[in-house]
């Protein structure tokens, strides 16, 4: 195992495993269906292809059900909670507020969001892109009140998000109340 400081600045920390039979019968077979994003596939399958040519993944093969587990590591790191407040003269106090969850991803992605979408909050998003980036957005309140509390009430981030989490779900009581 080896520790590394990347240019950006984060840790990274890179696990040899040389022993090609531990590679063929544990450490493949655990990428297997627990791959959900196209750019993770092909890496994997060009990496195969060089080292183990007999074992290619068919991508239709691949189960793409995720579970609540693997969204809520996955959100750890992919995802915002916000709120924007716009000026808005037809409002008494002038101003908007508006709660936002946002996960981005590469365009090369957008399968992978469309899932996420489907399977947990009922295709209840807007679509938005920054540069090479999709982000899935859901802005409504009812959907984030609806959808996305009780997904993250019931699955506790485990990173700084948490807190995130729990100030912007403050802000969604106030929007509920109509305290903001």
């Amino acid at each position: 195992m080896r520790k590394y400081i990347r240019q950006d600045g984060r840790s990274e920390v890179i696990f040899t495993i040389y022993d090609k039979n531990i590679l063929r019968n544990i450490i493949i077979p655990i990428c297997y269906n627990n791959l959900k994003s196209d750019k993770k596939l092909n890496q994997f399958n060009n990496w195969l292809t060089n080292y183990f040519p007999d074992l290619k993944i068919n991508k239709q093969n691949i189960e793409y059900q995720l579970n609540e587990q693997w969204l809520t590591g996955f959100v750890n790191g992919d995802d915002s909670f916000y709120t924007i407040i716009y000026k808005a003269k037809d409002y008494k106090c002038n101003y908007q507020v508006q709660a936002v969850f946002d996960i981005a991803q590469l365009d090369i992605e957008r399968k992978l969001l469309e899932n996420i979408s489907n399977q947990f909050f009922q295709n209840n998003h807007k679509w938005a892109k920054s540069k090479n980036t999709q982000h899935l957005r859901i802005m409504k309140l009812e959907n984030l009140i609806n959808y996305v509390k009780p997904f993250f009430d019931r699955n506790n981030l485990q990173s700084r998000k948490q807190l995130d989490f729990i100030i912007w779900k403050e802000i969604l009581t106030m929007m509920e109340k109509k305290e903001h």
